[in-house]
């Protein structure tokens, strides 16, 4: 019988969506946005088609459990992936991106003040896998890959299931922002497992200023069953009351996807956008926690600014 199970998804690091492409006013850039969004899929159909190995599975990402690690301290690695617009920073903690560098958009007008930082916030990986809030791997993840186009990190959980995360450059003419995640999952014991109930982190999102509004930074997703667009800024976690009715603040919170298309967090400017090769049926926890931009601490702290975090969980798959 056969053991292992592929999942292929498509990540985009640094999709340049406006704040206004999320608003109702802005359908027809939705619209457009979408059409993309899917011819850029039936690319990569073809592309993962073309290769020996690879039926293209469900959806999005890997597939195991993500506890903390028991088996005492190990040296963090990291690895770099980067082209001209882009520097990816990836961890063996977590099998995934740390951080990744816009070489294409600076924080100011002033170069020296570096680059705009994708999950520069977030203390784990984008792509590590999660059981919930509070809750997201960082275990050490073997190196078994370091072409300088492709980074893959392979683990077996305590599950006996062997997962491979491989993080590839775009190739040259596609979006060079947009990184491709393939993600296997063997199952080496001799018990069925389930993947669901697991997460794929999407890292976290941050305002660039203190004067950013709440909402500009958030988290959404495309239910395809019904075509609707949720979005939901980082105002949301705090409630709202009027007269005593309403809802009360909330630690974090979790949505179901009929038919997720595609999921991310986002600034005012910048996502992280996460969309699997065919669409299924998941779920979405978010939740949001407290930042202070560097420089401008006594600000943040007066504002009371929070980053927004999300994680998508993964296709429900019985590995036998």
């Amino acid at each position: 019988m056969d053991r292992t199970a592929w999942i292929v998804v498509v990540l985009c690091v640094a999709g340049l969506f406006g704040w206004g492409w999320w608003t109702q006013r802005e359908t027809a850039k939705q619209v457009k946005a979408l059409e993309v969004q899917r011819a850029l899929q039936a690319e990569a159909k073809a592309a993962e088609a073309a290769k020996p190995v690879a039926p293209a599975s469900s959806a999005e990402a890997p597939a195991p459990t993500a506890t903390a690690s028991k088996e005492g301290p190990v040296d963090a690695r990291e690895v770099i992936l980067e082209n001209d617009v882009i520097r990816v920073h990836l961890t063996n903690l977590g099998g995934g991106i740390q951080s990744a560098e816009l070489r294409d958009h600076t924080r100011t007008m002033d170069e020296k003040d570096g680059f705009i930082v994708i999950n520069e916030m977030g203390e784990k990986p984008v792509g590590a896998l999660s059981e919930g809030p509070g809750s997201i791997d960082d275990t050490a993840w073997k190196i078994t890959e370091d072409s300088g186009k492709a980074v893959a990190f392979s683990r077996v959980t305590p599950e006996k299931l062997e997962v491979t995360k491989r993080f590839v450059l775009p190739e040259a003419g596609k979006e060079q922002h947009q990184l491709v995640l393939e993600v296997s999952i063997r199952n080496t014991g001799e018990q069925t497992v389930q993947t669901g109930g697991q997460f794929l982190y999407l890292g976290s999102a941050a305002p660039l200023h203190p004067d950013e509004w709440p909402r500009q930074t958030g988290f959404y997703f495309l239910d395809g069953k019904g075509g609707d667009v949720l979005y939901k800024g980082a105002d949301y976690f705090q409630g709202r009351k009027f007269l005593g009715m309403g809802s009360g603040p909330k630690a974090h919170d979790e949505f179901q996807i009929n038919l997720m298309e595609w999921a991310g967090v986002n600034d005012q400017f910048f996502t992280t956008l996460l969309r699997p090769m065919e669409p299924y049926a998941a779920s979405m926890w978010a939740s949001r926690f407290p930042i202070r931009i560097k420089g401008q601490e006594a600000a943040s702290q007066k504002k009371q600014l929070h980053a927004v975090e999300a994680a998508v969980s993964l296709p429900d798959i019985a590995l036998a």
